[in-house]
């Protein structure tokens, strides 16, 4: 088959060595049909006479004009038609005993077909719900940043609401240790934890406004009053204890009065007035405790005080009186004590 699509047909005798070769314009060619007597009626027309006078020039056709044996050009001309029917009717006996495998070549090229339409569907669905696969992952995302901003935003507020409930509320195991318990290392704890919620509400005027603070503060206040109390009688039981006879003063203040220190913390901050009357209790107290002590050292050492000699007594003797002199005067006092002794 030559460039343009025209077919080469190969020609030859059996006694021959030379073969031509011609390039024949047929268009398509279909050896099914009836076209094909047009065709070979055309070059019995003249149309192979022409075609030889245009390839004159041809080496092989030149060849063949010049060869002895080719004087009768219809002849050659005669068998080659021949030749080309021969070829037509095994060609057309090849696709009738081919025709089964051609049907079942082309079921299958159907059957294929078929089979890549429907993936070509499948990966066009694919694709559509890849596509809304993406876009539901971008909602997911603005969603998930919205959320994340909301979340920041709720625990923002929750810390400060989280404050605010716990300072304007009382617990009852407070509200028990305050009222009922005793003083001690644990009341002292409730009373940090209350001392905490007060200065809370204190220190907000937004919560000492809000319907909340309406029915806390008034029970912070009795609480409050409650702590003050029993702060001050404690502290007064303490301090007059420091009164009673042969105490050590000292080993009392560090084991029962200063482990509680925070006790007049709790009333400087709110009961000013009744930390000024402890005050003065417990200067009164150390007044009467220093001014009993002092006066039982100055007994003592009136006690161990001697009188040597008063104005009246005389300071010398004769001279010769055994003993006598200043000396003699401060003899008898030998065996007082010293003043190093006192």
């Amino acid at each position: 088959r030559s460039a343009n699509g025209a077919e080469g047909v190969h020609t030859g005798e059996d006694d021959d060595d030379v073969s031509v070769e011609r390039e024949l314009n047929l268009g398509p060619l279909d050896i099914t049909s009836a076209k094909v007597n047009d065709v070979f009626a055309a070059l019995e027309e003249g149309g192979l006479d022409l075609d030889l006078v245009k390839y004159a020039d041809h080496d092989v056709v030149r060849s063949v004009m010049e060869n002895r044996d080719a004087t009768d050009l219809k002849q050659r001309a005669k068998a080659v038609e021949e030749k080309l029917q021969s070829v037509e009717m095994e060609s057309i006996k090849d696709y009738v005993a081919e025709s089964d495998n051609l049907l079942e070549l082309h079921a299958q090229i159907q059957g294929c077909d078929g089979i890549l339409g429907d993936m070509e569907s499948l990966l066009s669905g694919f694709k559509t719900e890849l596509g809304k696969i993406s876009t539901e992952i971008r909602s997911l995302q603005d969603q998930s940043q919205s959320m994340g901003i909301k979340l920041k935003n709720r625990k923002a507020a929750e810390r400060g609401l989280s404050a605010f409930v716990d300072s304007i509320t009382l617990p009852p195991d407070l509200v028990r240790a305050i009222a009922e318990e005793d003083v001690s290392e644990r009341y002292l704890s409730s009373l940090a934890d209350l001392d905490r919620r007060l200065k809370s509400v204190e220190a907000n005027p937004s919560a000492r406004a809000s319907k909340a603070a309406e029915d806390v503060v008034p029970e912070l206040e009795r609480l409050k009053a409650s702590a003050c109390t029993k702060s001050r009688e404690f502290l007064m039981a303490r301090f007059y204890s420091l009164r009673k006879p042969k105490t050590n003063v000292q080993i009392l203040q560090q084991n029962s009065i200063m482990p509680y220190k925070y006790l007049v913390t709790f009333l400087a901050n709110h009961a000013p007035a009744i930390l000024t009357e402890v005050r003065a209790c417990y200067v009164d107290t150390m007044s009467k405790v220093l001014r009993q002590a002092i006066h039982g050292y100055v007994t003592s050492l009136r006690s161990l005080q001697q009188e040597i000699a008063s104005r009246t007594d005389l300071l010398g003797s004769e001279e010769g009186a055994a003993g006598g002199g200043a000396g003699s005067f401060f003899a008898q006092f030998g065996g007082a004590k010293s003043a190093a002794a006192l």
